[in-house]
């Protein structure tokens, strides 16, 4: 029993991104939901993370949150298929590639495009052009920079499934379900094997169910 507890969403991108990497590596875990939108939120999650943002990851009484460095402690904890390359300059692009989407990618695809594509026309809300104008091209640019990162790798780091994969996929699978982030995406060659190659992926299919895998 790896006595592994999850603070988070399963809706959470983020979230997301740590219990595929649990999954990777065989852990069970106890996901705690939170909806980020109710009190219980702000009563549970500001006694954890003092920026009230999730996910957090409670590993025998060891606390630690924001996102990159649950995974690479994960990575690092427990035994399994390694995610992080043993070449210093793979390792460092896979690092790289991962701040680039916290940084560059997350805000427009998710709060430019996702948001105003698909979760306000859902909630009865209207889109903002100007919005998703922007964030398109945004979206292009840190594609753009992610194939030049890339290069003839199989995935994005090297040619075996890193951390930076891990990382990507919710944010890139929320991105092919916009209308124009699937065209960009569909414009790619590398993008659509890749997606499909991470779509076989045992536990990145489950969120195609809207569950995610839980080895337990």
């Amino acid at each position: 029993m790896h006595n592994v507890t999850v603070y988070g969403m399963a809706q959470s991108v983020y979230t997301q991104i740590v219990l595929l990497v649990l999954a990777e590596k065989n852990v069970a875990y106890d996901l705690q939901e939170i909806n980020v939108f109710s009190d219980q939120f702000v009563n549970k999650v500001g006694k954890l993370n003092p920026f009230g943002k999730i996910p957090i990851l409670i590993h025998d009484g060891f606390k630690l949150y924001e996102t990159s460095a649950i995974t690479r402690y994960i990575d690092e904890t427990f035994p399994g298929v390694a995610l992080q390359p043993s070449d210093n300059k793979k390792r460092a692009r896979m690092y790289q590639i991962i701040a680039l989407l916290d940084a560059h990618a997350y805000s427009p695809i998710i709060w430019g495009l996702f948001v105003q594509q698909v979760s306000f026309p859902e909630q009865g809300k209207e889109s903002n052009i100007t919005i998703m104008e922007d964030a398109l091209n945004k979206t292009a640019v840190c594609l753009a920079a992610l194939t030049d990162l890339i290069g003839q790798n199989t995935y994005l780091a090297s040619n075996e499934l890193t951390l930076a994969d891990l990382h990507a996929f919710p944010i890139l699978h929320h991105l092919s379900l916009t209308t124009q982030g699937s065209g960009l995406m569909a414009e790619s060659i590398y993008f659509r094997s890749w997606t499909e190659r991470m779509r076989k992926n045992t536990s990145a299919s489950h969120m195609f169910t809207g569950s995610p895998y839980n080895p337990s």
